[in-house]
């Protein structure tokens, strides 16, 4: 490696192993050659600690698929100098991809930005709110996402995207927003890493996600269905319908009416509570995204 003008590690993400890699990689490079790593979230200034001169090492996360992925962050560390940073934006740019300067803090930019997406989908999952295909089903479909959050977990692998998540929590000292799921050591343990061994959230049977049909629609007589406020529903009561859904528009609802309310915080308990609702026939529809091709049903326990 001695003639390199720049090393990237992609080792795991330990950061016993990359200060242990770079401190061995020190002695054998040129005193020119730049050293970078691709951490997706360990600080970029704790590894260059363990170097002599810790100015020639700088972050730079590319991200997974990286033929697919155009965006790369380059994250310089508290010595880093002053020149790398703008150097590896044009050498990201001359590869083809789109740099983003980031800041060393715990998850850089992406990752930061991602605990709202991959660690919830792990609460959720932890909560046995919903399955995993569904959770990707709503996210494609209702957040316009390419992949959802399971599907993203399987892809960079869960023994990654877990070790990811338990240092952006310990980097914030524990700031509850950003704890780790229960469940995600233990699918760790248990091997269950994704694409890269076969078996995650999903089967992959020769590299292809193997993916549960939609549920069909049961074969029973529809009962009418009345909505409260319909004037901040009228999309919904147009699918309705269109499906052929007798519709009730009276104050209240009949007694034998299924009851939809579309709380737009809050729950469907509380607005039970508050509108005297028949909480045994009362169900909700999250009107995040509108109500397009796919909607999300909200159970209230007493159903």
């Amino acid at each position: 490696l001695g003639d390199c003008d720049l090393v990237i590690e992609a080792v795991p993400e330990d950061l016993g192993t990359k200060r242990e890699l770079f401190a061995a990689l020190e002695k054998v490079v040129g005193e020119g050659t730049v050293l970078a790593t691709n951490t997706s979230s360990l600080p970029v200034t704790a590894m260059g600690s363990a170097l002599e001169d810790p100015s020639r090492l700088v972050g730079l996360h590319f991200f997974n698929p990286v033929p697919l992925m155009r965006l790369v962050e380059v994250i310089p560390g508290a010595r880093t100098a002053e020149r790398l940073p703008g150097e590896l934006l044009e050498f990201v740019r001359r590869l083809g991809h789109e740099p983003v300067l980031a800041p060393d803090t715990p998850g850089f930019l992406v990752n930061h930005a991602g605990r709202g997406l991959v660690t919830e989908a792990m609460q959720i999952l932890s909560e046995g709110i919903a399955e995993p295909v569904d959770i990707d089903r709503v996210a494609r479909d209702v957040l316009g996402l390419k992949m959802g959050p399971c599907e993203l977990l399987d892809m960079t692998g869960l023994d990654v995207s877990h070790a990811v998540m338990e240092s952006v929590w310990n980097g914030f000292y524990s700031e509850p927003r950003f704890r780790p799921s229960r469940i995600g050591q233990s699918r760790v343990d248990a091997g269950l890493f994704g694409r890269k061994n076969g078996e995650g959230f999903y089967a992959y049977v020769d590299g292809a996600k193997q993916e549960p049909p939609e549920v069909t629609r049961p074969d029973v007589d529809i009962r009418p269905v009345w909505v409260e406020d319909p004037e901040a529903a009228e999309e919904l009561l147009d699918l309705l319908a269109e499906a052929g859904v007798e519709l009730e528009d009276g104050d209240e609802p009949s007694e034998n009416a299924i009851v939809l309310v579309t709380p737009p915080y809050g729950s469907v308990v509380d607005q039970v509570g508050v509108s005297d609702l028949p909480a045994e026939r009362t169900l909700g529809v999250d009107p995040l995204g509108g109500f397009g091709s796919r909607l999300t049903l909200i159970v209230h326990p007493a159903v």
